[in-house]
């Protein structure tokens, strides 16, 4: 009687177990917890890994960056050396359990490549028995350093370059001819045989003459950067009423030296002319320099204009106090008609350069740098205050259409406003040097130089 009714109580407890679904999700919870912990764990791990490849690569950039601004012509081995160190010296190296087989550099066409592999400890995975992931990372820098490249040299043989150098110099040249330029002479203030003989004989040293010294020190530079003489070409051009060629893109550095003293090339330190027209002279250039390349070949080379020049668009016999340009036929190196002529006095084309000259060079892609060998204000000769010192609202280019630089008011003294129009000329600001001294002067154009073959490009 009692097993009868156990069983049958054993039973019913059986059944009403089995029609029960009250624990049902507590056991998928369970069984489902550690596939999601370790999924979880799996995301974390993959996470922290590529924040390391992003790291990784943001550092190989600066790593390579860094090495390409020194290699000069160095091989595959001398740039992995100078990667290695940097991120040794970076406490880069640990922080990615890197090996020296771990990075490779290549370099090819003068770009170089640089790839790096590490190693991430994992915290989730290992359940997996997955201890570390391994991520990689590439970068392809690109610069003037390592690129074909031609130099564009246009020295300003205006007469105003015939500047003595120094205060001493100066007041030298104003103690024996009452006026600080060679290029006058002592009676007519316009002298077709000027004073060059006399300052030499008094040992005065012109801004012609340390135009020289400018130029030698930046082919020096230019040696430097390309010791094999096998990728960067320089060449030599005057600027005058016209830009003219005297030495072609060469990579012979020694005849180009020898222009800047031949006669022949009119950059020597006693050649200059009575006008400087921009207008005409940067369509000169361009058609001169042509478009550039993209650097990967001699054929397609980058190209970079460095000019050195006291900025004014001038002619000597301008300058005079009454009368017009038609004495000449020419209005900043354009032919005008006569009757053009009669209503544009001289001293309203005499100043700085209109920036929007330069677009028809930049507009093809060259970079263009500027030395401004700064313009002396000689308030006392009436051509000086008939011309550079008046204000911009009497400059023809600015009455035609051309605008002033934001900021600037057309009271500002034209000559006040030269630098500011050299500046707008350039491809950026840093491409820009005002010197008045000898030492700037002589090192200007070898500095400007020096920053943009610093400049580099990532290519990845």
């Amino acid at each position: 009687m009692y097993t009868q009714k156990y069983r049958t109580y054993c039973i019913q407890r059986l059944s009403t177990f089995n029609r029960s679904d009250r624990g049902a999700v507590a056991i998928i919870v369970a069984l489902m917890v550690i596939p999601l912990l370790l999924a979880t764990g799996v995301a974390m791990d993959y996470v922290r890994a590529y924040n390391v490849q992003l790291t990784l690569r943001a550092d190989l950039d600066i790593s390579l960056i860094s090495a390409i601004k020194k290699i000069n012509n160095l091989d595959d081995k001398a740039i992995k050396t100078l990667v290695i160190n940097w991120f040794k010296q970076n406490n880069k190296w640990e922080l990615y359990s890197l090996t020296e087989d771990a990075i490779t550099v290549t370099k090819t066409d003068y770009e170089i490549s640089a790839s790096a592999s590490a190693t991430v400890p994992t915290s989730f995975m290992i359940l997996a028995h997955i201890d570390e992931i391994t991520v990689g990372a590439t970068s392809s820098v690109r610069g003037p350093s390592t690129s074909y490249l031609n130099v564009y040299l246009v020295l300003d043989k205006s007469a105003s370059m015939m500047l003595a150098a120094t205060p001493e110099d100066q007041n030298i040249m104003r103690d024996n001819f009452g006026c600080v330029f060679a290029c006058h002479d002592v009676d007519s203030h316009i002298s077709p045989e000027p004073l060059y003989p006399q300052a030499r004989a008094l040992n005065v040293r012109l801004r012609a003459d340390i135009l020289q010294d400018s130029a030698n020190a930046v082919l020096t530079e230019i040696e430097n950067a390309d010791p094999t003489r096998e990728r960067i070409k320089v060449g030599l051009y005057r600027l005058a009423r016209n830009v003219t060629k005297a030495v072609d893109p060469t990579f012979d550095i020694g005849s180009a030296r020898a222009a800047l003293t031949s006669p022949n090339s009119g950059l020597d330190q006693d050649s200059s002319t009575d006008g400087t027209f921009f207008q005409q002279s940067m369509k000169d250039l361009a058609a001169l320099v042509g478009q550039q390349g993209d650097g990967r070949t001699a054929a397609s080379p980058l190209k970079l204009v460095l000019m050195v020049t006291d900025g004014v668009t001038s002619q000597r016999n301008k300058v005079v106090r009454t009368g017009s340009v038609c004495s000449t036929g020419y209005f900043l190196g354009v032919a005008y008609p006569e009757t053009t002529c009669q209503v544009r006095p001289s001293t309203y084309s005499v100043g700085p350069l209109n920036p929007a000259w330069c677009n028809v060079v930049k507009n093809q892609g060259v970079t263009f740098g500027i030395l401004y060998t700064k313009y002396l204000p000689v308030p006392e000769d009436w051509g000086w205050m008939d011309t550079l010192g008046w204000p911009m609202s009497k400059m023809d280019w600015y009455a035609a259409g051309g605008s002033l630089e934001r900021g600037y008011s057309s009271s500002i003294l034209r000559f006040d406003y030269i630098p500011v129009a050299l500046q707008a000329c350039t491809s950026n600001t840093d491409l820009f040097l005002s010197a008045n001294s000898v030492n700037e002067i002589t090192n200007g154009l070898r500095l400007l130089f020096k920053h943009y073959i610093s400049e580099v490009r990532i290519t990845r």
